[in-house]
């Protein structure tokens, strides 16, 4: 999945953070929630669109039917309208990961980072610190390392307390060998959002590093028993 700029704007409902998850829906408007991501995922995005465009009109402050409804849009081909569902996904709840991840992925590939920056300049700051994470992601991608580590500093600057942009951070100080610096922002990262596989790799790489075996032994073990991989 991915996730053009659009022109949804929410205001004040985004800014307070006010949204409907799936838990407190009615058990039957769950139901058609989970009915819906199989359409999507059986390509019968039709009937997936008509359930979740009912979740809407019944509960307009339901993220998910939004980020479901963009992700309809983006393997239609209409990345304008599939951007502007991400980003209202994302204004009601600026910590669904999935929608920012989405919205992030989709104007990466068609405008690439700079385009992200564009759309970010508009919003408040929770969510304009998950789009210039996002921008620095895509920078990374792109290997525009300082455009990156730039964006990453005004994430920071905006929210100290999102998990992504520690990650990102400590992949932009692992690559330029700034090695205690990359440790200390995989260590945010794992404290705020706990061990992912790729934070698991990364901190085994600065382990071996510092030929510290303890943490070595550690995170092995965090990838075989976490993440089943193989030693």
């Amino acid at each position: 999945m991915l996730g053009i700029t659009g022109c949804a704007h929410i205001g004040e409902l985004g800014r307070s953070g006010e949204y409907v998850d799936l838990e407190a829906l009615p058990l039957a408007d769950q139901k058609h929630y989970q009915l819906s991501l199989y359409y999507i995922e059986s390509g019968h995005y039709q009937v997936a669109e008509k359930k979740l465009k009912q979740l809407v009109a019944n509960h307009p402050t339901f993220p998910d039917a939004y980020n479901g409804l963009g992700v309809i849009y983006e393997r239609r081909g209409q990345v304008t309208q599939a951007a502007d569902y991400f980003l209202q996904a994302i204004q009601f709840n600026p910590d669904y990961e999935t929608a920012i991840k989405n919205y992030g992925a989709l104007i990466c590939y068609v405008e690439g980072g700079d385009g992200i920056i564009s759309v970010a300049k508009d919003h408040y700051p929770r969510v304009k610190s998950r789009l210039y994470s996002e921008a620095a992601r895509c920078y990374i991608e792109e290997s525009q390392w300082q455009k990156a580590a730039e964006a990453l500093d005004e994430a920071l600057q905006l929210d100290s307390d999102y998990a992504d942009s520690y990650l990102l951070k400590a992949k932009i100080d692992f690559r330029a060998a700034r090695y205690h610096a990359a440790e200390k922002a995989i260590f945010r990262f794992n404290d705020l959002h706990g061990y992912t596989e790729e934070s698991a790799r990364l901190a085994l790489l600065l382990a071996q590093k510092r030929g510290d075996q303890v943490d070595i032994d550690r995170y092995k073990n965090v990838l075989v028993e976490q993440f089943k991989v193989s030693k």
